[in-house]
């Protein structure tokens, strides 16, 4: 599954189930960078033939709804490599909870607290003035209306930014696209 590739294994983070390519992944990088975790890989969009043969060598796989992945988490799993799910870091309360994770797992609770307070608190007073500015407006949030293998259109039943849109004080309405059976429609309530 994976070739050993020589090297320090703690704190080296696999990033998985994330949309985008390298350029989307630059900010954690140097973030993480900061308090001393390696980004390994970003999977599967952004890596290559190598960071495949280098997955084994993360002490910590962070994943974005990882029920997405179940042959490469159980392949993890069998490595007795550490899993957790985290949310798309999209909006500010989502980001926050994200770098948290990621940073608490592998240093231990508050290691976070620093750079996640400086990041929050850079941008809450931007997300405040986008609030006041456009509170209560109507934002039609179509689910299923355009099937796409695209993580972020499928991941957490295609719901992985709707967080950051009720942040910013929209008013969200679900449009979903489906059979209109009652079994159906059961399901699309849960």
């Amino acid at each position: 599954f994976a070739v050993e590739v020589p090297g320090e294994c703690r704190d080296r983070l696999n990033l998985i189930g994330f949309p985008g390519g390298a350029k989307v992944f630059a900010e954690p990088r140097e973030l993480l960078q900061r308090v001393g975790i390696t980004v390994n890989g970003v999977y599967p969009h952004a890596a290559g033939f190598d960071c495949w043969r280098n997955i084994a060598n993360a002490s910590l796989n962070a994943v974005v709804d990882s029920g997405m992945y179940p042959k490469l988490m159980r392949r993890l799993r069998d490595r007795d490599q550490a899993i957790i799910n985290v949310p798309f870091p999209v909006g500010l309360e989502a980001t926050r909870s994200f770098y948290t994770l990621l940073i608490e797992s592998l240093h231990g609770e508050g290691a976070a607290q620093e750079l996640v307070a400086g990041y929050t608190e850079r941008l809450s007073r931007e997300v405040d003035r986008f609030r006041s500015d456009f509170k209560g407006i109507k934002f039609a949030y179509a689910v299923r209306m355009k099937n796409t293998y695209s993580i972020a259109n499928v991941a957490y039943d295609g719901l992985g930014f709707l967080s950051a849109l009720l942040e910013l004080g929209f008013e969200v309405e679900l449009l979903i696209q489906g059979a209109p059976d009652a079994d159906a429609q059961q399901a699309y309530a849960k």
